[in-house]
């Protein structure tokens, strides 16, 4: 996952986080400004295949194609757990 802040990417490692929102909780002291001092906010997410999509030469990539699928297989097969589990 690359993150980017004001344009420059942020050096990140992921550790134990699964959703988003525990890896921004570290932007907590970042985020603590005025509003006043802020005059645009952001946010982009794009899942793999997205990226891949956005990025031509990822196309070219065997590797990068097969961990897109692998990506979107994934979710799938978590949102029919989750379905079957009465999650959703």
């Amino acid at each position: 996952m690359q993150i980017f802040v004001n344009g420059m990417e942020v050096a990140f490692t992921q550790h134990n986080e699964t959703y988003i929102n525990e890896v921004l909780v570290g932007f907590k002291n970042w985020l603590e400004k005025k509003i006043d001092d802020v005059q645009k906010i952001e946010v982009t997410a794009l899942s793999k295949l997205e990226l891949m999509l956005k990025n031509p030469a990822d196309g070219d990539n065997p590797e990068a194609i097969k961990n897109a699928a692998l990506s979107i297989m994934k979710l799938c097969e978590n949102g029919l757990e989750e379905l079957k589990n009465g999650k959703n």
